[in-house]
């Protein structure tokens, strides 16, 4: 368990807590500050690898016996409210620019409201590079690593076809309520409600091969 400090724009404090390493790591890059940085704020001063709490954000790594103590102030509270990770929020994500072909990563991040980063690090255990697509194998032992199962609502292709799919104009009027995973051909995305959670239109005419619903494994 990594438990971080961290002072707002008004000097108060938050605390969050995480699993591990990684989670730890997916989180602070959000604000563009390296994970190893934060994670030397938790060292003894007279370590040669201490590093100093970074403005603006002042993360600071706080050991077992501090966390235990450190009484974090109402505001602190709200951090862990869920927050609605769409393609507007991803397209705000410096990694996000950084990545091409990563229609994988995006379908993730917006199916699972989780930070593409930490998308990205799913898919990357199971064989992903940066700049490269995915798999279905791939994609699905990712969704497991997550802790979800990518549950087959249709997979038309199999017994139909091409000219007889739904087209994804057709398919977002059938699933209009919920979270979806599409796949056409050389490409997969989430829809939300009706609505693609990536640069597909919802009006596209391409025609979907298969949906999921995602559940918990």
């Amino acid at each position: 368990m990594i438990t971080l400090k961290q002072l707002n724009n008004d000097g108060q404090a938050t605390v969050q807590q995480f699993a591990d390493y990684k989670a730890m790591s997916a989180f602070v890059k959000q604000y563009g500050v390296s994970p190893t940085a934060v994670y030397n704020t938790g060292r003894k001063t007279t370590d040669p690898r201490y590093v100093a709490p970074i403005a603006p954000h002042y993360f600071e790594r706080l050991t077992k016996k501090r966390a235990a103590t450190f009484a974090p102030k109402p505001t602190a509270e709200v951090v862990n409210e869920p927050t609605e990770v769409t393609y507007a929020t991803i397209l705000e994500s410096r990694d996000f620019m950084n990545d091409q072909a990563c229609c994988s990563v995006v379908s993730m991040a917006t199916a699972l409201n989780i930070p593409f980063v930490e998308a990205q690090a799913f898919l990357a255990k199971r064989g992903r590079k940066t700049n490269k697509g995915a798999n279905m194998t791939m994609i699905r032992m990712a969704y497991k690593d997550a802790g979800k199962l990518m549950r087959a609502e249709h997979q038309d292709y199999m017994v139909k076809p091409s000219s007889q799919l739904k087209t994804i104009a057709q398919t977002c009027r059938e699933y209009s309520k919920g979270t979806w995973v599409l796949l056409v051909s050389g490409h997969i995305l989430t829809i939300k409600n009706g609505q693609p959670q990536d640069w597909t239109k919802a009006t596209s005419r391409h025609r979907v091969k298969a949906v999921w619903h995602i559940a918990d494994c």
